[in-house]
Parts: structure tokens; C-alpha cells; sequence
């Protein structure tokens, strides 16, 4: 079995991933996510990280034209570069999303991932 107790977010980030703002429609946002075959989105206030949003939120609402994406957004943990992969495992578990931001300088420079 690999060892995969050294493995770090660097290794396995993703810089390709969907971003939009809070005040946006949910959907613009199913438009955006159905467009990149994702299923989650960072959802961002200018260029403040405020979370994440699913297709899962989806479910709560009915009117997605005026919905905004803020009524769906998830806050979720930040990482940085160097966090190990037992780390970032524990903490999509814990806040149940399966994409955490990988945040240098104060700022997105990409994703992880959960893989199916």
C-alpha cells in the first residue's frame, strides 16, 4: 500500500476551478458549474474568499433566477500549500465539502479536491 502520510497540498492542487461572486443568481452559477462539469464553486465577495457552493444547495431553494448565491454559500477551511493530505482528508470530513481553497499570501491559489 502507498504511503501517502507525506503527500501535501501542493502536490495535489488544482488551479482550475469556478469561481463567483455572492450576489450572483444560483443560476449563473448551475450556468458556470454544468459549463466546467464541476460541482462546486468558490464564492467570492470582490476578492474576499467567503466559501463554497454546491449543486447540493440547489435542493434547498426553488426560484434559481432570483436566489442569490449567497442563500447556498458554505463557509469552509482554508489550507495552505503545505498541509498533508491526513490533514485536508480530516477537515472536508469534518465540514463536509469535498473542496477546500488552498490560500498563499492571502490569497486563492488553487484547489483540492475530494476524488470519487
Amino acid at each position: 500500500m502507498p504511503d501517502f502520510s507525506n503527500v501535501k497540498a501542493k502536490e495535489l492542487v488544482s488551479t482550475e476551478y469556478v469561481s463567483i461572486d455572492a450576489s450572483d443568481s444560483l443560476s449563473n452559477l448551475l450556468t458556470k458549474l454544468r459549463k466546467s462539469n464541476d460541482m462546486n464553486a468558490l464564492v467570492f465577495n470582490k476578492d474576499e474568499l467567503l466559501g463554497v457552493a454546491s449543486e447540493q444547495g440547489f435542493l434547498r431553494n426553488v426560484d434559481v433566477s432570483k436566489t442569490k448565491v449567497r442563500s447556498i454559500l458554505r463557509t469552509c477551511p482554508k489550507i495552505t500549500p503545505d498541509h498533508t493530505l491526513l490533514a485536508i482528508a480530516q477537515l472536508m470530513r469534518d465540514a463536509d465539502v469535498r473542496m477546500i481553497p488552498v490560500v498563499e499570501k492571502g490569497r486563492v491559489s488553487g484547489v483540492v479536491r475530494a476524488q470519487a
